[in-house]
């Protein structure tokens, strides 16, 4: 079985702006899926199109609830029904999976934070192409 868990975060550029991106891990597997930027509906699709391409849909879908993504939230849920993927967004709930998860996601935001992105499209890049899709997330139970 396989289980995304979606952590939605806000990474800086280089002037101190922010951006929000999403990070997916499969807590199954133990490896990084997919980020991006995710500003927009289209750059959430971007990151779940690319996600899906490389994994196929999920069986499960969690994430941590934060009052501040509730628009991700209903987004990722809409657009991954798009793909087929029909159990919905559950949400995570705190074990060693979880404690994985925030390990994962701090240290792909800090990878990509280390570029020194200058603009959208550079963050983009830094998290599509300059992480190592396999090896990023911390390993082991």
């Amino acid at each position: 079985m396989t289980t995304w868990h979606l952590n939605p975060t806000f990474l800086r550029l280089a002037d101190g702006t922010h951006l929000r991106v999403l990070l997916i891990v499969d807590t199954s597997r133990r490896r990084f899926v997919g980020a991006g930027v995710a500003e927009s509906d289209g750059d959430i699709e971007d990151v779940l199109r690319g996600s899906i391409a490389k994994d196929g849909l999920p069986d499960v879908v969690r994430h941590l609830p934060n009052h501040l993504f509730d628009d991700l939230t209903g987004s990722i849920t809409r657009l991954l029904a798009g793909h087929g993927f029909r159990p919905g967004v559950e949400a995570a709930y705190l074990d060693d999976d979880l404690v994985w998860v925030l390990d994962s996601a701090r240290h792909i935001s800090k990878a990509a934070e280390r570029t020194n992105a200058a603009t959208k499209a550079e963050l983009a890049d830094a998290l599509h192409n300059g992480l190592d899709p396999v090896g990023t997330a911390p390993v082991g139970r």
